[in-house]
C-alpha cells in the first residue's frame, strides 16, 4: 500500500511527533510512505535518513490563528486568503511534478487545517483520510480562510480520523459527517520512556514537571499560581521544571511572580528539550493545564513514566484521566483547585502511587504507537476496499 502523507506547516508539537511515529509503524506493516511538507525543515532530514520520499510542495493552511481586531482583521484576513490560494496551487502543481498520483492508494492528510489532500482527491480519484489532531479554534484560535473548507472536507474525504472523543464531538458540531468519523486514540513510542520510582514518591520534596509549548493557553502560569498558593508549611516542599519551546515575555511573567512570591530558586525553565522520555523518571508529578487539549500526548508520556497526573477537566483529559484512579482534575483555569490536587498528592503518597500505578497500566492497554499505526492500518484496508 503506497500512502500520501500530507502535514501541517509546522514541525514541533504533539502533532508533529505523532506524525512521525505513525511514519516508523506503518514502514513495519508494509505501508509505502510518501510525505508532502510545506517548507524544507528537520522533518525532511529525518525522513531521508529513514529512507522514506518526501518533498517540500509549499502549502499553505485553511485555518490559521487569527488575533487581529476590526478595523484590520478584514485586511489581513483577505491577505491571507490570497496567499493560502496561490499556495494551494503552487502545491497541487508541485505535487503533479514530483509524484506519480497512479501508485498512491490512500492520501492521509495530518491535520485539520490543511484541505491540499481534499483538492488532490478530487483531481486524481483517490481516496482520502483526514485526521484530525486539534479543536483549532478552542485551542489555537484559528478562523478560516477558505468558505469551501467544511464542504470540500465532507465531499472529498473516506473518513475522518479524531484523536479523541471530544474532538470528534466538537468537529461534528462545525458541520462534518458524523457518519464518517472514528476515534483512534494516539500512540506513544514508550521504550524510551524513563519510569519514576515508587520509593521517589515518598520524597519530603515532590518534583513537578510541565511539558509542551509554553504560552498562556498551555496553563504553565496556572501551576506558577497554584504553589504560590500553597499553605506555607507547603510552600517549599515542591520544585517544579516548565519544558518546552517558549514565549519569551511569557516565561518573564512567570518568573517574576515566583521572585515576588519567594519560590524563584523552585521553578525552573529549561527551555526545548529532546531529552524528555529520559527526564520523566526525575518527577513524581506530571501537569497538564491546557485550556482544551485534543488528546495530550504528554499526559500520555507521563502515566507511561508512572507520574501522578493533575491534568485540567477541559478537552480529551477527563477521557484520559479518570478522577482519583488514574489522576486528579482541577477546574480548568482555577489555580485555587490545582493548588488543592497538590496538597492532596503530598498528604496521601498512597492515593499518588495507585493513581501513578493505574495510570500506566492503562497507558500500556491503550496509548501504545503500535496500537495506534495498526488501528489506522485497519481504517486503510476499509477505505481500499
Amino acid at each position: 500500500m503506497r500512502v500520501l502523507y500530507i502535514t501541517d506547516e509546522g514541525n514541533v508539537g504533539g502533532a508533529a511527533h505523532s506524525f512521525v511515529e505513525v511514519m516508523l509503524n506503518m514502514k513495519r506493516l508494509g505501508v509505502e510512505p510518501v510525505v508532502c511538507n510545506s517548507i524544507p525543515n528537520d522533518l525532511n532530514d529525518f525522513l531521508n535518513q529513514e529512507g522514506i520520499e518526501n518533498y517540500s510542495v509549499g502549502h499553505k493552511p485553511a485555518l490559521v490563528p487569527f488575533f487581529f481586531k476590526f478595523p484590520k482583521a478584514p485586511l489581513v484576513w483577505l491577505l491571507l486568503a490570497y496567499r493560502y490560494r496561490k499556495a494551494r496551487k503552487k502545491a497541487l502543481d508541485n505535487v503533479k511534478k514530483c509524484i506519480d498520483m497512479s501508485q498512491i492508494d490512500i492520501i492521509h492528510t495530518n491535520s485539520a487545517r490543511n484541505d491540499l489532500g481534499c483538492y488532490l482527491s478530487k483531481q486524481f480519484k483517490k481516496p482520502h483520510v483526514a485526521h484530525i489532531r486539534e479543536f483549532a479554534d478552542l485551542d489555537f484560535n484559528c478562523a478560516l480562510l477558505s468558505p469551501f473548507f467544511y464542504r470540500m472536507m465532507n465531499r472529498y474525504s473516506e473518513r475522518f480520523i479524531t484523536i479523541s472523543d471530544a474532538v470528534q464531538k466538537h468537529w461534528i458540531k462545525k458541520g462534518l459527517d458524523s457518519k464518517k468519523m472514528q476515534t483512534v486514540y494516539n500512540g506513544i513510542h514508550w521504550q524510551d520512556i524513563v519510569e519514576s520510582s515508587d520509593e521517589d514518591k515518598h520524597q519530603k520534596v515532590l518534583n513537578l514537571v510541565i511539558t509542551g509549548g509554553v504560552f498562556p493557553t498551555k496553563g504553565q502560569h496556572l501551576v506558577v499560581d497554584a504553589m504560590c498558593m500553597l499553605p506555607e508549611e507547603l510552600k517549599h516542599k515542591f520544585t517544579l521544571d516548565v519544558i518546552g519551546w517558549s514565549s519569551e515575555s511569557y516565561v518573564e511573567e512567570m518568573k517574576k511572580k515566583t521572585a515576588e512570591n519567594g519560590i524563584a530558586d523552585q521553578v525552573h525553565f529549561l527551555g526545548s528539550r529532546n531529552d524528555v522520555p529520559k527526564l520523566l523518571g526525575n518527577y513524581q508529578i506530571g501537569l497538564m493545564c491546557s485550556r482544551a487539549e485534543g488528546f495530550g500526548r504528554t499526559t500520555a508520556e507521563y502515566m507511561h513514566a508512572r507520574l501522578g497526573v493533575i491534568a485540567s477537566d477541559s478537552g480529551a483529559n477527563p477521557e484520559l484521566i479518570e478522577d482519583g484512579v488514574t489522576g486528579l482534575l482541577f477546574k480548568s483555569g482555577d489555580a485555587g483547585t490545582l493548588s488543592k490536587c497538590l496538597v492532596k498528592y503530598y498528604n496521601d503518597r498512597e492515593l499518588l502511587l495507585s493513581c501513578s500505578n493505574r495510570a500506566h497500566a492503562k497507558a500500556h492497554r491503550i496509548y501504545t504507537d503500535t496500537l495506534n499505526a495498526e488501528n489506522i492500518y485497519k481504517i486503510y484496508q476499509d477505505v481500499v476496499g
